[in-house]
């Protein structure tokens, strides 16, 4: 399977095709999907204004992108902690920024509310269990889901992670609010707190 360089190469000259040059030429200016994503909006404005041709593809990339950013309604019923952690992995595509997502439900695990409520640098943000709790009585919330991006792409639970989830638990305990699950979501896959529990549960049981 080709990686994502190889995918993006061809890509960019498929747009630009039958002109080789002009394709040859965009490469020049970013070779990878990683020069791509770090050019400023200075340079892009350069390079839109070298070529019509150039400045319509930037135009197609940014509508593209805000179409993935733009918020989904996650609504309807939590069934698993798959089909959640997938809506997150494509609702945190391109994020190079850390967060967390709060997701209220109600006793039927339906989900009421959702809200990205913290925003941090890009490996870490700042965590406050009361500003959780105040959104979640707000909506009458049973349980809580809370998902957190890993831009790094490395879903592994950090020591942070898990004091965090743990604060957030027993907080609940006393209030009367669940924490369904803790996830952890990367670019193409992640972490639930609640699977690796089943799993270990599992084990013991054998």
């Amino acid at each position: 399977m080709p990686n994502s360089n190889s995918q993006y190469e061809l890509m960019v000259k498929q747009v630009f095709s039958p002109d080789e040059r002009l394709a040859a030429w965009f490469l020049q200016q970013a070779p990878t999907v990683d020069d791509f994503r770090n050019l400023d909006d200075q340079t892009k404005s350069r390079l839109g204004a070298h070529d019509q041709q150039v400045k319509k593809a930037l135009m197609a990339i940014e509508l593209g992108r805000l179409i993935v950013k733009s918020p989904r309604e996650l609504c309807g019923r939590a069934y698993s902690s798959m089909m959640v952690g997938q809506e997150m992995i494509e609702e945190y595509a391109g994020d190079n920024q850390e967060s967390v997502m709060v997701l209220c439900t109600d006793p039927h695990n339906d989900i009421l509310a959702k809200r990205k409520m913290f925003m941090g640098g890009s490996v870490e943000c700042r965590l406050y269990v009361d500003h959780i709790f105040r959104f979640a009585l707000l909506h009458n919330a049973c349980g809580l889901i809370l998902v957190h991006n890993h831009p790094s792409g490395d879903v592994a639970p950090s020591d942070c992670d898990e004091q965090f989830r743990s604060r957030v638990q027993k907080a609940g305990q006393l209030l009367g609010v669940r924490l369904l699950d803790f996830l952890i979501v990367g670019a193409d896959h992640y972490f639930s707190w609640s699977e690796g529990m089943a799993a270990i549960n599992s084990l013991k049981s054998v």
